[in-house]
């Protein structure tokens, strides 16, 4: 076996002491970076590794010193059976057994399953498996889905899972890009000073669940009088608030001059763009929208929603 001396004749030098390259970019009030720190602890281990004991004690004494770190951080550092890492963002651990292919084939399968549970998906993915839906994905990724725990379904599709939720949760979708780029911006800084400027909106009658069919609200209210008009519709469909609109507007005292709405796909659709907006009248019918996020645009037919919506219908 080797000795000592021929051990460290072979462990380069370390110049681990001089910090003069570094300490032009460092702040006065500040002795090392900490990627300094890294670099250096990486530079010396292995040097501390194959020095004898009283040289150790040397070394542990100048990097605790220098460094600014506590002698047994030092040890404890200086002690591992692999170097410190000198590179920030290096990611340690054992790697996954799983590739991309199998998670983003795990995903497809929770869709298609009806996104069950982790632990019920797991129980049904041996009947699954074996369906001439899954062609397009090979028999070693099949392996790999069929070889991962409940806890393991749960990790792969917890971004999945709540991208879900979140879509679900939420009463309104945004209606495709082409209809939103048909309807501008409306100008905020127009206050109407006659009645037949309107905005709408939809009150969702759910309980605690958006889940299912159930019954919604459409409110119009008037932005110069305030006038409010409620119409009880089953379900958001383009043509349920097509009808609904139209049996608002033949119980208003004064005729439509322009209708603002939110960003959702129960107005930004084809039949209320084009055939309500257009169907019947002299002059189309100016369909504006707010701006996405921000529902204080439509801060009249909002504020309805309670006094008008809630205490009444429910």
């Amino acid at each position: 076996m080797e000795n000592t001396e021929e051990k460290l004749r072979k462990v380069p030098e370390c110049g681990i002491f001089d910090f003069s390259d570094k300490i032009e970019s460092i702040p006065e009030d500040t002795l090392v970076t900490t990627q300094a720190k890294r670099e250096c602890l990486a530079h010396v281990w292995a040097q501390y590794k194959y020095a004898p004991k009283k040289l150790k004690s040397q070394i542990l004494n100048e990097v605790s010193h220098n460094l600014g770190i506590q002698r047994k951080s030092a040890v404890r550092l200086l002690r591992r059976r692999y170097a410190p890492r000198s590179l920030q963002g290096f990611r340690g651990g054992r790697k996954t057994a799983y590739s991309k292919e199998a998670n983003a084939h795990l995903e497809w399968l929770w869709q298609k399953m009806c996104y069950q549970a982790p632990v019920r998906m797991k129980a049904a993915l041996p009947d699954w498996l074996p369906s001439d839906d899954h062609k397009n994905s090979t028999e070693a990724v099949r392996q790999e889905i069929l070889r991962m725990s409940a806890s393991s379904i749960r990790r792969f599709l917890a971004k999945a899972r709540a991208d879900y939720a979140r879509r679900m949760n939420a009463g309104t979708h945004r209606g495709l890009k082409k209809f939103l780029a048909k309807v501008p911006i409306r100008n905020l800084a127009f206050t109407p000073k006659e009645p037949g400027y309107v905005e709408v909106d939809c009150v969702a009658h759910c309980g605690g669940s958006l889940s299912g069919e159930f019954a919604w609200t459409l409110t119009l209210t008037d932005i110069h009088t305030g006038w409010t008009e409620c119409e009880a519709i089953w379900n958001k469909t383009s043509d349920a608030v097509y009808k609904a609109l139209q049996h608002i507007e033949k119980r208003l005292p004064f005729p439509l001059k322009a209708m603002y709405s939110d960003n959702g796909h129960e107005f930004m659709n084809q039949i209320i763009i084009e055939k309500f907006a257009k169907k019947g009248r002299a002059t189309s019918l100016p369909i504006e929208r707010g701006r996405p996020y921000r529902k204080n645009d439509q801060c009249y037919v909002e504020q309805k929603n309670y006094t008008h919506v809630r205490r009444l219908f429910g």
